[in-house]
């Protein structure tokens, strides 16, 4: 029976990271950039990549999803594509809801 492994992901509101147990250790698996600790952020590129389906005769688009760093410079140049903070803006919502039911 092949050894499982076990992860942890921490989705912050800030940043978030990913690491796993080597023995008793847990090790951080670094962002693209070397970091630890990768921005809490994601970009949606406004220009569609094609994909292969074979299901659809014309393959379709989906977005491009950039995540962390470079998620984070987007904010500056199309901000209406970017995702941040929704823990900051669900929190408040969700326990203000809860007080009044």
């Amino acid at each position: 029976m092949a050894e499982g492994r076990i992860v942890g992901i921490d989705l912050g509101t800030t940043n978030s990271l990913v690491a796993y147990m080597e023995g008793d250790t847990p090790v951080v698996i670094p962002g693209v950039d070397g970091s630890n600790l990768v921005p809490s952020v994601v970009a949606l590129d406004p220009i569609p990549v094609p994909i292969q389906d074979p299901i659809q005769a014309d393959g379709g688009y989906r977005p491009t999803v950039t995540v962390g760093n470079s998620a984070r410079k987007a904010l500056i140049q199309t901000p209406e594509r970017v995702i941040y903070s929704v823990k900051r803006v669900d929190g408040p919502r969700t326990r203000r809801d809860s007080k009044t039911s």
